[in-house]
Formats: C-alpha cells, structure tokens, sequence
C-alpha cells in the first residue's frame, strides 16, 4: 500500500514537474517573440498622425527627431543616415556615398544625383526635386513643387517618413 501511495506520488509530481517545465518554455517563447517584435517596431516607428518618430534614443531610427519633431538628434552617430550638424540644418559625411540625402557644403542638395539614383531622395539636375517617385522604396520623396512627401502604397502608418517644415 505504501509502495502504491509512493509511486503515486512520483507519478503526480513527474506530472507537476512536466507541466511546470511546459509552462516555463511557453513564457520563454512569449518573452522572446515579444522582444523580437519590440525590435522590428521601433526603426522608423511613427506617432499616430505619422509625422514624427517616437523613441528618438534610437540612435537606429533613420532621421529621428527632437522632441519638437522639427530636426533630427545624434549629429554625433556616424551610422545614422541623414545625421545633420548640431544647428540641425544640414547632414553631416558629405564624403560618404553610402549616405542618404547627403548635401552639398550649402546644405540645400544631395550630390552625386547622376551616379547613385538608388539613393532615397536622389535628385534631378537642378536639385529642386527627387526622381523615381514611382519606386515605392524610397523614402522622402517630395512632390513636384519640391516642397512635401508625397504618400505611397505602403501601410498608413509607413506613408511619411519625414515631416518637411516649410
């Protein structure tokens, strides 16, 4: 009888300890699929009227802005695409042909418009206004007037990817 109690008892707690290993697995699982969604969410995470990105201590979030939502912050990260000069008037890596929206020294234009057109933002022989606005990768792209984003296929909130102040 007391042999019957004791295996009992080993099967009840293997049971417990099985389940609680179970459960364990599924919130590590949980954990692990949130934090990966965590991660794809916050490049180029958008408030809800998609003008200004949220979390700018994301020194990944391409052109993140100040809490205003008017400039761009971290002039200091050299990985960060369109990183602009503490005055927050022009990109800074001018030099570096991998960057996005790379200004002349007036800060008014990108260079090298005529060698890199797969570059979001390149512009056309005046550079007054972007080419391939029918390429739905690039980002930034300005109206004709040269002036405002124009809105793409993507989902509502991908559409602007950049406030421009007037």
């Amino acid at each position: 009888m007391n042999k019957d109690n004791k295996s009992k008892a080993e099967d009840k707690n293997s049971k417990s300890e099985a389940k609680n290993k179970d459960n364990k697995s599924k919130a590590e699982n949980k954990n692990s699929k949130s934090e990966a969604e965590n991660k794809d969410n916050t490049s180029k995470t958008f408030d809800i009227a998609g003008v200004r990105p949220i979390d700018p201590n994301n020194l990944e979030i391409v052109g993140t802005l100040d809490i205003d939502g008017q400039r761009p912050i971290s002039a200091g990260e050299v990985q960060a695409k369109s990183s602009f000069y503490e005055d927050g008037e022009r990109p800074i890596g001018a030099s570096n042909l991998d960057y996005e929206h790379t200004l002349h020294e007036d800060g008014e234009r990108p260079i090298d418009s005529s060698n890199h057109l797969e570059v979001a933002g390149t512009y056309n022989e005046d550079g007054d206004r972007p080419i391939g606005k029918s390429d739905f990768e690039i980002h930034n792209t300005l109206e004709v007037d040269g002036s405002r984003p124009i809105t793409t296929n993507r989902p509502p909130e991908q559409q602007i990817i950049t406030d421009y102040i007037d």
